[in-house]
């Protein structure tokens, strides 16, 4: 024997009976909290956040940034890639160096990861950086 109950949102809860007890709720149809966009997010049932994004850095060079979540995690980020792309590469060009004293470089790499927001440490040297991420917490 099972109950079933649906709330006004359209979650569906069920219990079982069994041994002369029934079980607690159970939600069987949690309702999905995401923003499936190149900036977005998922939050699971279970309290897992998900979240990833893509940045356009047109600050140049050397330097380091703060970037908001595009969610905040309730507890804590667990876990947070970078991976940086090279622009010329991306455009299908051949790098000639110019200047002997230098070579083409591009990284992201991160730091001070919270709640809230990462930082970014940015090395390019065409003058900006693009970078996927991609963060799991709760």
């Amino acid at each position: 024997i099972h109950q079933e109950y649906r709330t006004n949102e359209g979650e569906l809860y069920i219990r079982h009976f069994a041994n002369n007890e029934w079980s607690e709720w159970e939600l069987l149809n949690p309702r999905t909290v995401q923003n499936l966009t190149q900036n977005g997010w998922k939050k699971l049932p279970s309290g897992l956040i998900l979240q990833w994004g893509y940045v356009n850095n047109q600050q140049g060079y050397e330097h380091s940034r703060r970037y908001n979540f595009n969610i905040s995690f309730t507890q804590n980020c667990f876990g947070f890639f970078i991976t940086s792309i090279d622009n010329l590469k991306e455009l299908g060009h051949h790098y000639a160096n110019t200047h002997n004293d230098s070579s083409y470089t591009t990284s992201a790499t991160v730091k001070n990861v919270n709640a809230n927001s990462f930082e970014a440490w940015i090395d390019d040297n065409s003058g900006s950086c693009k970078f996927y991420w991609f963060a799991i917490g709760q």
